[in-house]
């Protein structure tokens, strides 16, 4: 094996971009390898290889959607012919699709990163399920993020179990330490963060709304919500009308959000669903606690990977390596509305943290040793063997 090409639609903004990133620093120097690209952004994540930009952007107008991916398709194919790549791995849905449609003489492979049965509704739900159990199996391996992506594929998609290899996440420990001791001004207030894509799968507007009875606890209490995405306004009325304006603050998208989280007394990730929650493996990086919901998956492999993946949480636990919350399951943007059981567990966890040192410590140190198992080193020797 001599080249090797990634492909993703940017190398900035979100899990599957990092993974490249890491991947791309991680995969032995005697090895070429090509990132495929669509479109430039800034804050593009550090990488190591040959950058190829298809300088095609994205559309929301279906014939000019169907067009340019044609064109992207073309490219691709030209550019597996021109550098002879041996493999080639994909990221995200179209990366995917094209990476098994431009088939040449390389082995493809497929990473998918969520619960597919849940990303879409109505048309787009039944074309998906088609590409996923039709086209995503032409590639030789399809690499799940998770167990739980691997059962849902396997139940949802019918794909046979031998198909699927299951690798996580690479956390890159060395990086994190190094940027999050970057200087940030925040006061000695007790501090929050969570992280993630502003839209409906990541739930911030439960966090939000669980916060209120927080701030009625410890009325200096903060929330950083790092992000951007469509929900934005949408969440700022709502912590408008529950008057939090003075604790809860949105500070966008960050090229260094570990400087953040490691200033910050408590990670949360209120997710309706994931792939895996790379995110919490980066907060536990920068060694404090972390609470999440016990979504669809990835969160209980991580916090408590000893235990069933079919449990169903009733209140919040303390688990091995942080604090699982049940899973959100409603839509409520209402500031005047009583809290879900639900919300009530997430508000009465983070209380129960702030209020108590020693299980802040007791978590944060397991935090620092489970992230450990996810060293890129650990990681990579799976998709080498592989």
């Amino acid at each position: 094996m001599n080249n090797v090409a990634f492909i993703i639609p940017s190398l900035s903004g979100g899990g599957a971009e990092r993974t490249v990133s890491n991947l791309s620093k991680a995969v032995p120097d005697n090895i070429n390898k090509i990132i495929i690209i669509y479109h430039e952004k800034e804050n593009s994540y550090e990488h190591d290889g040959t950058v190829i930009n298809l300088n095609v952007e994205g559309s929301n107008n279906v014939l000019v959607k169907f067009t340019k991916t044609l064109k992207r398709l073309k490219q691709i194919r030209d550019i597996k012919k021109e550098y002879a790549i041996d493999k080639t791995f994909s990221f995200l849905d179209n990366p995917n699709l094209l990476n098994v449609l431009s088939f040449s003489d390389d082995e493809v492979y497929v990473s998918i990163r969520n619960q597919q049965s849940l990303e879409f509704k109505g048309f787009k739900k039944i074309l998906h399920r088609w590409i996923v159990s039709k086209i995503y199996t032409k590639a030789k391996y399809i690499v799940a993020i998770s167990e739980g992506v691997k059962s849902d594929l396997i139940d949802h998609f019918d794909i046979d179990k031998e198909k699927i290899k299951v690798i996580h996440n690479p956390v890159d420990t060395n990086m994190i330490d190094a940027m999050k001791m970057e200087r940030v001004d925040l006061n000695d207030s007790p501090t929050i963060v969570t992280a993630g894509r502003l839209e409906n799968q990541k739930g911030q507007w439960h966090l939000i709304r669980a916060f209120k009875k927080v701030v009625n606890s410890f009325p200096k209490a903060r929330l950083i919500i790092l992000g951007e995405g469509s929900l934005k306004e949408r969440l700022e009325v709502l912590v408008d009308e529950l008057d939090l304006k003075e604790n809860i603050q949105f500070i966008g998208f960050q090229s260094n959000p570990y400087k953040y989280i490691y200033n910050s007394h408590l990670f949360v990730l209120p997710s309706l669903y994931e792939g895996f929650g790379n995110v919490i493996l980066e907060a536990m990086a920068c060694g404090i606690p972390v609470i999440s919901t016990d979504c669809k998956s990835g969160p209980r492999e991580i916090i408590a990977p000893n235990t069933s993946y079919s449990l169903e949480l009733k209140d919040y636990e303390i688990c091995e390596y942080g604090i699982l919350t049940p899973n959100l399951n409603n839509n409520n943007f209402n500031s005047v509305d009583r809290l879900s059981r639900e919300e009530e567990s997430i508000s009465t966890a983070i209380i129960n943290v702030l209020q108590n040192a020693e299980l802040r410590e007791q978590l944060s140190e397991k935090s620092t040793l489970r992230v450990q198992d996810f060293k890129p080193e650990n990681v990579i020797k799976k998709w080498l063997e592989m």
